[in-house]
C-alpha cells in the first residue's frame, strides 16, 4: 500500500506557522549579563555560577523566563545593559549615569563595607581617607564605590578586569592597595592565593549606598518590574539570599 505524503501548500504553511511563533519564543528569553566578581557572579569554569546567578535563576523560573547568559567584563557588560543587548544584572551600585538606562530592583539585596587590601606589612600605610592622596589604588574596571574616593582628583585610579590582576600588581608593587568590599575581597584573596602576601589597611568605609540587582530600561521586560521586585523581595525576607551568602563563605 502506497504512503500519502503531506501537500507541499500543508508543509509550507507549518513552515510559516513556526516562523510566525519564533519571536514569540524569543520572548520567553531573559538575557543575564555576567561578569568576573566572584562569589556575586562568574564565568571562570566556562559556565555562569555565583550568588547572583542562583537568585536570577530563581527569579526567572518564578516568571515563567528562561535565561541565556552573555559573559562580559564589568565595563562590557554595562554598555550591554545601556544598549538593551542584555536584560538584567547583579551586583550593581547606583549613580546618576547608571539611573539614565537601569532601573533598580527593589529592595536592595547587598550592602557593603569597603576594605583596602595593602602588601602584606604596610598596614598602617592607610588609616584615614586623606593617607590615599597620592596613591594608585586597584579597582575592578567600571565598579563604582562612594564618595569622595569615586571623584577625587588625588587619588590615581587603575582599573583592571579581575581580582587576579589586581592582586598581583599590587603584589608587584605597582598599585600602592586595592579597594574592594568585605565579602569580594576575603573571598578573592582566598581563591587567588595571595592571603599570604596582602593585609587589610586599617581604614575602611560603610558605605550608605547598597548593591543591586538591575533591568536595562530597553528590555521588552521592563513593564513586568514589579513582579521581578515581588520575586526578590520573596527572597530577602525567606532568609534566603543570607543563607546564600554564607554559604558561599563556609566553603572556602
Amino acid at each position: 500500500m502506497r504512503r500519502s505524503t503531506p501537500p507541499k501548500h500543508f508543509l509550507s504553511c507549518l513552515l510559516l506557522l513556526f516562523l510566525a511563533m519564533s519571536p514569540c519564543l524569543a520572548q520567553d528569553t531573559l538575557v543575564v549579563s555576567v561578569a568576573e566578581i566572584p562569589p556575586w557572579q562568574s564565568t571562570i569554569s566556562g559556565s555562569a555560577e555565583g550568588i547572583d546567578i542562583i537568585i536570577i535563576n530563581k527569579i526567572a523560573a518564578s516568571l515563567g523566563l528562561k535565561v541565556k547568559y552573555e559573559f562580559c567584563p564589568f565595563k562590557r557588560c554595562l554598555k550591554q545593559l545601556a544598549r538593551g543587548k542584555s536584560d538584567i544584572m547583579g551586583s550593581l551600585g547606583q549613580s546618576k549615569e547608571r539611573a539614565a538606562y537601569l532601573d533598580y530592583l527593589i529592595p536592595p539585596y547587598q550592602e557593603f563595607i569597603k576594605l583596602f587590601y595593602v602588601r602584606r606589612g604596610e598596614g598602617r600605610s592607610i588609616e584615614a581617607f586623606e593617607d590615599m592622596h597620592g596613591f594608585r589604588i586597584g579597582l575592578i574596571r567600571g565598579s563604582i564605590h562612594f564618595e569622595p574616593f569615586d571623584s577625587s582628583d588625588k587619588i590615581t585610579r587603575v582599573p583592571l578586569d579581575s581580582y587576579h590582576q589586581l592582586f598581583k600588581m599590587l603584589g608587584l608593587g605597582r598599585l600602592d592597595a586595592v579597594i574592594t568590599d568585605h565579602i569580594e575581597g576575603p573571598y578573592n584573596l582566598k581563591i587567588e592565593g595571595f592571603e599570604d602576601k596582602l593585609s587589610l589597611a586599617k581604614y575602611q568605609f560603610v558605605t550608605e549606598d547598597s548593591g543591586y540587582i538591575a533591568m536595562s530600561k530597553k528590555s521588552k521586560y521592563i513593564t513586568r518590574k514589579m513582579e521581578f521586585d515581588v520575586a526578590l523581595k520573596q527572597m530577602i525576607s525567606s532568609g534566603e539570599i543570607d543563607r546564600l551568602i554564607k554559604a558561599s563563605l563556609d566553603n572556602l
